[in-house]
């Protein structure tokens, strides 16, 4: 009588429900004698069991449903979604053990089976009328373009034949549609203000979408006020760089700086990954595994050691035999191995692969490296060099303040993995060579950024060492040490695509050696370049019928009339390599008195460092947020790079930013 319906169904449910219950509690205790509080918790027992159903009632409501076994009865609309190619009809599995020929046959023999794929696609087209025609007022029907995957869609036939029958209908399409009247609930519209609010913050609203993004957020407020503070505190946030103070530095870096080149090109590439790695010294877990960086350092070991075997066997670069060279390679190798990091190569089966992988590529580089020594006139003078032997002095320090009354000092140490020289009468020329596990050329723009700074370096602290060394002889004023060269050797496994113009190369052995050359700097000098291939040196002095060549120990080509090519030539003019050189050295001093400075702030140099960043998780580095400053893609013609260094080098040859150079007991 009061019009409750709801309680209606559940009471038309529960007699029935009841009396079963109690029917089976019959059935169960026929002939038991239980007492009264046994017999309350059997009954409690199966009513908490009953489960009653009861559809919604109301004068407004939606049903879900698909088209085979929903079973619509009066409704005004009906939306039809999901009209794709194989959703509508719906894609059959396919195969089964029966043919329809067999079908048939056993239909004629009265057996029942299961519908075949044209009856199955006779009951969907029956389906898809039924419900078709189920609404009163309207039917929408729509299909998706793509798939969660992104991969496109196809409608379904269903959606033409539509067309065909009412052609005044047209397709709208909903992506097209603004924002605005996309928005069908709050979740929508959280989103929606979110992505207004950034434009607000910008402003780029037009009046039309600032009249709806004020109803909207003063509506969405009004529902749920600190969520729409929140996202405005976001969308109005700017990031603004903050120094350290120069106590703080004192504290975190201590009165002396201690670092190395590759730390100050981290600081050049990213000053706050710099900050966190080097100054709050976060470091990630370490795990107990072989990684490149692990096959890198072996690399250098293995190196070092064969060097100085080669030594205590009264041999060298020259002259040692291949076969003797294999078999001590192969001892210093095991070594290494088996004491590096508790054995970690020994504990699978790829990382004892990875050690023969390591033998291959050690025993390639010891007899490239000997061919190429033996093709040139520079002869090894000493491995693993460290810098404060490199002058003979114990510190290299850098006064890194312009202010006389600062104290601050920057030590730089680092190694030089092989240092080389050559005497031709009264000069002495010094070649300095670094062993990377991988490809790497020298890059003019990345070395006036501050980013490759290591390898120039390294050839003036070898001129130093040399230097410092002929102090100690009699004829040290007679002679005049010139920096040469500086290279990188790729201490790595060259792969050929045989599907490129790499596969004409008929000679391997020429190929791997070209694969292989040193690539960085060398002074553009005749006399200096037959020193690094004494054949290149024979086809510029005319002993050739031919005076074009390609050098396969460095990258040096000359044109048919013996000149140098202007392409796939490392060589570098004198003036300029002393520029590179004199610019390098500045470098060093201007990253240190910025690192003294205070500066952390959040400015990658480009994206490739975020890309391989450990830190890219804490600093959220994000070009959406104002004041993150976009990461430079800046490109520099050689000849401009130079022209900025030496720019650079003019103007400040008057500062007091010098190299400090401290003899300490």
């Amino acid at each position: 009588k009061r019009g409750d319906y709801a309680r209606e169904k559940e009471y038309g449910q529960l007699y029935s429900y009841v009396m079963q219950l109690l029917e089976q509690m019959a059935s169960l205790l026929k002939g038991e004698a239980v007492s009264l509080e046994e017999y309350i918790r059997i009954l409690e027992a199966g009513l908490t069991e009953l489960s009653i159903g009861v559809l919604p009632q109301g004068v407004d409501y939606v049903l879900l449903g698909d088209i085979e076994r929903s079973r619509l009865g009066n409704i005004k609309a009906l939306f039809f979604v999901g009209c794709n190619d194989g959703i509508i009809p719906k894609t059959n599995a396919g195969g089964g053990i029966i043919s329809d020929f067999d079908r048939e046959f056993l239909l004629e023999e009265g057996y029942e089976l299961s519908p075949s794929p044209r009856q199955k696609m006779q009951m969907q087209r029956l389906y898809l009328y039924m419900n078709m025609t189920k609404p009163k007022e309207h039917l929408y029907l729509s299909y998706a373009r793509m798939d969660g995957e992104g991969k496109s869609l196809r409608p379904s036939y269903l959606i033409d034949m539509v067309k065909d029958m009412f052609p005044g209908r047209k397709l709208e399409d909903f992506s097209e549609a603004n924002a605005w009247d996309r928005i069908c609930g709050t979740k929508d519209a959280e989103g929606y203000l979110a992505d207004m609010l950034r434009l607000y913050a910008d402003d780029m609203l037009s009046p039309e979408e600032e009249a709806n993004f004020y109803a909207l957020y003063h509506h969405l407020r009004s529902v749920d006020k600190e969520l729409v503070n929140s996202l405005t505190d976001a969308a109005f946030y700017q990031y603004e760089p903050k120094r350290l103070g120069k106590a703080v530095c004192r504290q975190i870096y201590g009165a002396v700086l201690a670092t190395s080149i590759s730390k100050l090109e981290q600081y050049a590439a990213c000053a706050y990954a710099h900050f966190l790695e080097y100054g709050m010294h976060l470091k990630e877990n370490e795990r107990y595994a072989f990684e490149a960086m692990d096959m890198g350092n072996i690399f250098h070991r293995v190196l070092q050691l064969f060097s100085l075997k080669l030594k205590e066997k009264q041999m060298d670069w020259r002259t040692f035999d291949e076969e003797d060279g294999r078999m001590l390679l192969q001892e210093i190798l095991q070594n290494v191995t088996a004491d590096y990091r508790e054995s970690v190569l020994y504990q699978n089966g790829e990382t004892t692969y990875g050690i023969m992988r390591m033998q291959r590529i050690l025993e390639r580089t010891i007899l490239q490296l000997q061919y190429q020594i033996k093709k040139g006139g520079f002869v090894p003078d000493a491995v693993e060099v460290e810098f404060k032997n490199v002058i003979s002095l114990k510190d290299w320090r850098i006064k890194a303040s312009l202010d006389e009354e600062e104290t601050e000092k920057l030590e730089i140490r680092g190694k030089i993995d092989r240092l080389d020289t050559c005497r031709k009468g009264n000069k002495l020329y010094v070649k300095v060579v670094d062993y990377k596990s991988g490809e790497k050329k020298i890059d003019l723009l990345q070395l006036y950024q501050g980013t490759q700074l290591q390898l120039v370096i390294y050839l003036d602290q070898a001129v130093q060492k040399v230097k410092a060394k002929l102090q100690q002889s009699e004829e040290a004023s007679d002679v005049e040490v010139v920096p040469a060269a500086m290279f990188y050797y790729p201490v790595t496994d060259p792969m050929r695509d045989e599907s490129t113009k790499e596969a004409a190369e008929n000679n391997l052995d020429l190929w791997l050696r070209k694969k292989l050359r040193q690539s960085g700097l060398y002074r553009e000098d005749d006399e200096i370049i037959q020193m690094l291939d004494e054949e290149n040196g024979a086809a510029r002095a005319g002993q050739k019928e031919s005076l074009s060549y390609s050098s396969d120990v460095i990258y040096c080509e000359r044109n048919k009339d013996g000149t140098l090519s202007k392409r796939g030539n490392d060589a570098i003019s004198a003036a300029d390599l002393s520029t590179v050189m004199g610019y390098a050295n500045w470098k060093v001093a201007e990253l240190g008195n910025d690192i003294w400075s205070g500066n952390k702030a959040i400015a990658p140099r480009s994206k490739e460092n975020c890309s391989y960043c450990n830190f890219r998780e804490i600093c959220e580095f994000d070009m959406q947020i104002r004041g993150f400053r976009k990461p430079e893609e800046q490109k520099m013609q050689k000849e401009d790079v130079l022209a900025a260094m030496e720019e650079i080098l003019e103007k400040n040859r008057s500062d007091d930013v010098t190299l400090v150079n401290k003899q300490e007991e």
